[in-house]
């Protein structure tokens, strides 16, 4: 199925209506990591057992890719709607994380918000690729990932006046009520869009298109080697995986780990490294959209891995040296990782085709390795908080030796 939008103000419309909602996930994702500590004395436990909130999330981000595919293959035509009600769910969820009353309601909240984030990752850059299909769709989709790390870079700032440690933790039903907020009116928004005599989003079963004439016969070039075209798909899974078990475990414990570590930082403190880091990782993605013009993906992504490498770097060997290191650390780790993401679907369609299966190919295994975050570094962060500088570290390795598996295969590919 593809998308009908009838003139430019259609596409217009829908696309500031996406990444608003991307900034509204981005808002409502990372208020959870700030407000752990706040979530643990409300909910009166410790940090390995809170921190099964994420676990939960990322089982049920498992239903949520699975429900969401399902319905975008067999009733396209409502996709919009059921976009704008998983918009809208989302944010009532997120209002719900300080009312649960016991740990378990709490987790059943937070696969409830798992399953409406996951679909909204999963559908949105389909929903934006369909809109501007058969035009340079490189910088809708950038902005729509840049609108969730400014979302990222305001929730730690939002949320300093509710977390600190003269603050209640009852306060934190006015942070989550705020910062659902966003949700809430694009969930609005987007139904009015939708019921509204202004709807131009319509659907209907594509023609097979080809970009060669009739009368002239594919290229051998042009077709890929099955061998080498699954290898590649297999390995950019595999990149894409490390990458997210790495940013899902930044997004959940950074601010918790470095009130941790010998460096004693204030909760405070804390939130603003993680500020740090998303106004790093802000930057790096609003950067992709103009490089990306210039500079192949290939390019952008080894400055993704050289920063990321040292960032990781100095962390591991320096970062409990003093504040001014740990924060600058993770400035440098944001710049890396910012838009190592986007770039995994843009590196890969110079090899194969990026069919939606292959898209949820690698979303799924996105999806399963955050189930490897809570236990691998939560059940560590109180005994060893230097469990996540370390994981950096590895991560770094694994994805630069990913990546040249991938370019040598690629290069044998286009011989």
């Amino acid at each position: 199925m593809e998308v009908i939008m009838k003139g430019q103000l259609g596409k217009w419309s829908v696309q500031i209506l996406l990444n608003a909602a991307m900034l509204g996930l981005g808002l409502a994702t990372c208020l959870q990591g700030p407000s752990l500590l706040k979530l643990e004395e409300l909910y009166n436990t410790d940090t390995e057992t809170i921190s099964y909130i994420f676990l939960a999330n990322s089982i049920s981000s498992v239903v949520g890719f699975f429900i969401w595919t399902a319905l975008m293959e067999r009733v396209p035509k409502y996709r919009l709607l059921f976009f704008a009600f998983t918009v809208l769910l989302s944010g009532l969820a997120s209002a719900l994380f300080p009312h649960g009353g016991t740990l378990p309601i709490l987790i059943v909240i937070a696969s409830w918000y798992g399953i409406h984030s996951t679909s909204i990752h999963c559908g949105i850059n389909a929903l934006c690729l369909e809109v501007w299909r058969g035009q340079n769709t490189a910088p809708h989709i950038h902005s729509l990932h840049l609108l969730f790390s400014v979302g990222g870079f305001i929730a730690p700032l939002v949320s300093k006046p509710f977390i600190g440690p003269n603050q209640s933790a009852n306060q934190l039903t006015w942070l989550f009520l705020w910062g659902s907020l966003p949700c809430f009116v694009v969930g609005l928004f987007l139904l009015v869009y939708y019921f509204g005599p202004w709807n131009q989003f319509d659907s209907k079963t594509p023609r097979p298109v080809s970009t060669v004439p009739d009368d002239e016969e594919t290229p051998k070039e042009a077709v890929a080697k099955p061998k080498g075209s699954r290898a590649i798909i297999t390995l950019m899974c595999f990149f894409a995986s490390c990458y997210v078990l790495l940013e899902f475990s930044l997004i959940s414990f950074l601010p918790t780990v470095a009130v941790k570590l010998p460096l004693n930082l204030s909760t405070d403190e804390a939130a603003n490294t993680f500020a740090i880091f998303f106004a790093a990782f802000t930057i790096s993605r609003g950067l992709a959209i103009l490089l990306g013009i210039k500079f192949k993906a290939n390019h952008t992504v080894l400055f993704n891995l050289g920063m990321l490498a040292i960032g990781s770097i100095v962390l591991s060997s320096f970062g409990t040296s003093a504040k001014w290191v740990f924060q600058c650390g993770y400035g440098i780790t944001g710049l890396g990782m910012g838009s190592m993401f986007g770039n995994v679907f843009v590196c890969l369609e110079q090899y194969v085709t990026v069919t939606h299966r292959v898209a949820n190919i690698i979303n799924l295994g996105a999806i399963l390795i955050c189930m490897a975050s809570p236990p691998l570094v939560g059940h560590f962060i109180d005994s060893f908080p230097m469990i996540l500088m370390y994981l950096q570290l590895l991560v770094a390795i694994a994805l630069s030796a990913i990546f040249i598996a991938i370019n040598r295969i690629g290069n044998g590919l286009a011989k």
